[in-house]
């Protein structure tokens, strides 16, 4: 098995925490060997250990590319295309865009992008923006060196000029700041989320052309305190059979019920048909060989377990533990050609994270990790967003976009290159929510069902019971 050779370059003082988490990952990683100790390095002891790559934790020295095969690894605290390093993550928060990057990039000798992730931006704070995006660095000296040996090429980059910090500036941001401030205390006091599941008369593929969610017919809840979203479902002989994920505020340990619904009779239900003593969330529903399963999100239980139903449509047994010791978000499980997927999301830091894919030859596995996880860290379009599906010859990938909120709206993702050691995608289309719905706020979750298709959707509303609690937690 290859190693690749890498040293670590410092200015002799310690190593913000954050980027030790990356170097305590590589030094893990079994395909990398730090060749020297870590600190201030000469260019006789460089050139002399016959390195792959150097990763400096300090401004790179081009004259030093030259020491090694793959140049030297540093990150840049930003979009490395948009935004200068300095000050970091001022001017996002200045321009009021949604998202902050991280980037891991080598010179050899000019930049080139190794890998780059994103995370929500934080409006109303500079420090909560910086440490989210600095947290999602942990993996990424794994995922430079699983590209490098996988051959995937970098990609050049020019950063851009540094922009002018003065008085005018700091103004506008402070400005903006004071504004996030007040909107996420009103938030936190008034507007709190609430989700709902409807069904839309058109096919999965239909959202492949449109830029809103199509309308729906929508299941009605009168009941504030509890919320049903992840909707997958079966068509049955003369309707549609609906399981959710139904969580109610007081408890909030989620649950699988189930409805029906019929064009004539609108919907019925809900009945509980799945509850554990963990948290349940996004009843995936797998079809296969006659048989039903349901895969439901179990990270709360640190797996992924799949249930076939014995007895329509309540009788669910646990058939298997599909991943085990792994708090997978999302599991999305689907055949495609001639092998099993499952993509998943990890959570890398608090509303921050990373795609993940397996595979395997059967349902039941073993499932292996693909060879480039994390395949993408990227808060527009990481985490999976219902059953893929093909559309002209495309494999295309749903995945929920919160680069402005929590399941803001639906990112399509074709699937250009899928093997078990190849990956690349690109973005069809970003799907936002109806704005005429009684969920307009966002949109996460699609299922095909036939010539039909399951959404879900998010509104605002006061819950007096999360006001009560968010009060008495003063």
């Amino acid at each position: 098995m290859k190693k690749l050779r890498y040293a670590v370059v410092t200015d002799g003082g310690s190593v913000p925490a954050w980027m030790q988490a990356a170097l305590d990952s590589l030094a893990a990683f079994e395909q990398a060997e730090q060749i020297l100790p870590p600190g201030c390095h000469d260019r006789a002891s460089l050139t002399g250990a016959s390195l792959d790559f150097i990763v400096s934790t300090i401004s790179p020295d081009p004259a030093l590319a030259d020491c090694t095969v793959h140049g030297i690894w540093a990150f840049h605290e930003g979009d490395m295309q948009r935004h200068a390093a300095q000050p970091p993550y001022f001017w996002e928060l200045h321009d009021g865009e949604p998202t902050a990057g991280l980037t891991l990039y080598r010179l050899s000798p000019e930049p080139e992008m190794l890998y780059q992730g994103c995370v929500r931006v934080i409006p109303e704070s500079l420090s909560a923006t910086a440490d989210l995006a600095r947290a999602i660095g942990r993996d990424f000296l794994v995922k430079g060196c699983r590209n490098i040996l996988a051959n995937v090429p970098a990609t050049p980059v020019k950063m851009p000029a540094p922009r002018t910090l003065n008085a005018a500036a700091n103004l506008r941001f402070r400005a903006r700041n004071i504004r996030a401030r007040a909107n996420a205390k009103l938030d936190w006091l008034f507007r709190h989320e609430q989700w709902g599941v409807g069904i839309v008369d058109q096919p999965i593929e239909a959202f492949l052309e449109q830029n809103q969610c199509p309308p729906a017919r929508w299941i009605e809840n009168r009941d504030r305190e509890r919320f049903i979203a992840d909707p997958a479902g079966v068509v049955e002989t003369d309707g549609y059979g609906i399981f959710v994920e139904d969580l109610e505020q007081r408890q909030y340990r989620g649950k699988v019920t189930y409805y029906r619904y019929t064009d004539e009779g609108g919907f019925e239900g809900p009945d509980d048909v799945l509850t554990e003593s963990h948290h349940l969330s996004y009843p995936y529903i797998i079809e296969h060989e006659g048989k039903i399963y349901c895969a439901p999100e179990s990270a709360a239980a640190n797996e992924v377990a799949l249930y076939e139903l014995t007895a329509y449509p309540s009788g669910w047994k646990k058939v298997a533990t599909l991943l085990e010791n792994y708090a997978a978000l999302d599991s999305t499980i689907f055949q495609f050609e001639g092998r099993w997927w499952m993509f998943s999301a990890t959570r890398v830091a608090s509303g921050a994270y990373s795609l993940v894919a397996f595979y395997a030859d059967d349902l039941f596995g073993p499932w292996q990790p693909h060879a480039l996880n994390p395949l993408s860290t990227d808060i527009a379009t990481s985490r999976p967003g219902g059953k893929p599906f093909v559309a002209d010859g495309k494999l295309i990938r749903p995945a929920q976009d919160c680069s402005r909120t929590y399941g803001g709206a639906l990112a399509l993702m074709h699937v250009a290159r899928l093997t078990p050691t190849e990956f690349s995608e690109e973005l069809v289309r970003v799907v936002s929510p109806d704005p005429n719905a009684p969920y307009n706020e966002g949109f996460h979750t699609v299922f095909p069902l036939g010539d039909k298709t399951l959404v879900d959707g998010k509104r605002r509303i006061l819950i007096p019971y999360v006001l009560m609690k968010a009060l008495s937690s003063r």
